[in-house]
């Protein structure tokens, strides 16, 4: 999937990716790449829910955590909000 990705090939590379989630739905590294794949296409609701597997992957991981619970989205009137820098 991922050399077909690479390849310029989205279609193909989401097929492999959904068959291979779908016999293992927990790899972390196969769902951030069915992400990218995903918003690549247009697919944003499923890209962005797919996307929050970069937190688990090995190199978010070892970043310090904040220390601040995560932002849900809900109003921010007299709140004040940390924005953080993921990917450069």
């Amino acid at each position: 999937a991922l050399l077909l990705s690479r390849s310029a090939r989205p279609r193909d590379a989401d097929a492999i990716c959904r068959l291979a989630l779908a016999r293992d739905p927990q790899h972390v590294a196969l769902r951030y790449l069915a992400a990218e794949l995903a918003l690549w296409q247009g697919e944003f609701a499923r890209g962005w829910a797919l996307h929050e597997a970069r937190l688990e992957l090995p190199a978010m991981v070892q970043r310090p955590a904040p220390t601040t619970p995560r932002w849900t989205g809900d109003p921010l009137r007299g709140r004040t909000l940390l924005v953080r820098g993921e990917q450069g």
